[in-house]
């Protein structure tokens, strides 16, 4: 019965594992789109994220959002290249599409999504969605059930 329950808790952790979540915070929005690098100021003590422009001067990014610093950089007509993180939906460049992979928790990459993809995560969603919603829930249920019979037993 001991070697069942760690089966089943074994069972539950690698189906549970295989999720990933990663979000970015909306701070790092107009940096990230407009394809500026992001990096941590090093010298002060609470290392606030910078957005780092091509000509290598930095601006806090609160400051850069607010237009208080780098506003000749806060240009309106851009598009967000392929394989880049994109919050606004409609900013991908010509061709690309806001994607992210199924049961992927973050943010879409604009990405030029082929019908093989499209297949593909529909098939993932199929088979991956039973397995969460209706299997993950009853291994937990039995693990309960198995750790309240073995504490009636003893």
């Amino acid at each position: 019965m001991k070697k069942i329950s760690y089966i089943l808790i074994f069972i539950l952790f690698f189906l549970i594992a295989g999720q990933t979540r990663a979000a970015m915070g909306p701070e790092y929005k107009e940096c990230m789109q407009r394809g500026y690098q992001v990096a941590s100021d090093k010298e002060t003590d609470n290392w606030e994220a910078l957005c780092v422009f091509p000509d290598g001067t930095k601006c806090l990014l609160d400051d850069f959002n607010n237009k208080k610093c780098g506003t000749n950089f806060f240009t309106e007509d851009y598009c967000v290249p392929e394989g880049t993180n994109v919050w606004d939906k409609e900013k991908c460049c010509n061709g690309l599409t806001p994607y992210i992979k199924p049961f992927v928790y973050g943010h879409t990459q604009c990405q030029k999504v082929t019908n093989f993809m499209i297949i593909r995560d529909w098939t993932i969603k199929i088979i991956y969605y039973p397995l969460n919603v209706f299997i993950i829930p009853l291994l937990v249920l039995i693990i309960i059930g198995l750790i309240v019979y073995k504490k009636k037993k003893t």
